[in-house]
């Protein structure tokens, strides 16, 4: 099954998250939060490395961000401010679906 899938996966993020790419921490946040397979360890874990590498995201990655981390009902109340501080940096640049995004992960 799926779960039993992301839950080896899920074994093999958590010790080397912080050697991987930027992109490949958004795209696993991503990916645990649409198959709602993620636990407060792991979106903390999401959180942490999102948030020290915040600067490096563009303004797609960072609403993707704060929806996973709204669809995963992840309540970080930090890495949210984190991320809309860094999101307002970058919404005149954001396109239309980035903003759509946005409403939605903070509705």
């Amino acid at each position: 099954s799926d779960n039993a899938l992301m839950e080896v996966v899920r074994g093999q993020l958590l010790p080397r998250m912080g050697r991987f790419q930027l992109q490949n921490v958004m795209n696993s946040t991503w990916a645990f939060a649409k198959l709602s397979c993620a636990d407060a360890e792991l979106m903390g874990q999401f959180g942490d490395e999102i948030s020290r590498r915040i600067a490096g995201l563009a303004g797609g990655d960072l609403t993707m961000a704060a929806w996973a981390f709204a669809t995963a009902e992840h309540n970080d109340q930090r890495v949210m401010d984190t991320l809309s501080w860094e999101i307002m940096k970058k919404l005149p640049d954001m396109i239309y679906q980035d903003l759509s995004n946005v409403a939605w992960a903070y509705a």
